[in-house]
């Protein structure tokens, strides 16, 4: 895409990839800059018993579901996230613990004994979550979803090569055995 660009979600619209193959069972991460218009209550990324969302008091919660499990939560504290300004925010999760990372940063965890085994193979959706009252209210842009937990260097790396004028490295060198999905869909 076109360096500070991103697509622009009004809180109606929203990304759906069909189809979405079911990542393992156990650790992964899910990435992605935004650029929130507004603090809401809304889904940034759903799907294979992942639910990443902003709330509207500026924090970032992470829920994980298996078929069968207890969903796990995590959530930061209040007011980290801005309106108008990008962030770039990264979940992980593996056997020890579910962790938040705001800009490079890690901003909660909740040690855990293990991962939910049988995660949904639900559609992926960008921006809402069926059944929410509204989306995201922003910009969207580079989302990556990982099959393993990526270490504290990488995200800070990965952040790195986002700011403007500081990456000197293309995120294939970072993880050059990513997934990346063709079928989109949506409401727009």
């Amino acid at each position: 895409g076109r360096r500070g660009g991103g697509a622009y979600l009004d809180g109606t619209q929203w990304w759906q990839v069909r189809a979405v193959p079911t990542l393992p069972a156990g650790a992964r991460s899910v990435g992605l800059w935004v650029r929130p218009d507004r603090l809401t209550a809304a889904s940034l990324v759903a799907g294979n018993g992942l639910d990443l969302r902003t709330t509207e008091s500026g924090s970032l919660r992470l829920t994980l579901t298996g078929l069968a499990g207890k969903p796990q939560v995590v959530e930061t504290t209040p007011n980290l996230l801005r309106t108008r300004a990008w962030h770039y925010l990264t979940a992980t999760a593996d056997d020890l613990a579910l962790r938040l990372f705001v800009d490079g940063q890690l901003r909660a965890e909740k040690r855990r004994s293990e991962l939910p085994k049988n995660p949904n193979s639900d559609d992926l959706t960008l921006g809402h979550q069926p059944g929410d009252p509204q989306g995201f209210v922003g910009m969207l842009d580079e989302i990556s979803l990982f099959g393993r937990a990526l270490s504290e260097a990488e995200i800070q790396r990965l952040h790195l090569v986002g700011l403007p004028k500081l990456y000197t490295q293309t995120r294939a060198t970072l993880d050059s055995a990513r997934t990346v999905w063709a079928d989109f869909g949506g409401n727009q």
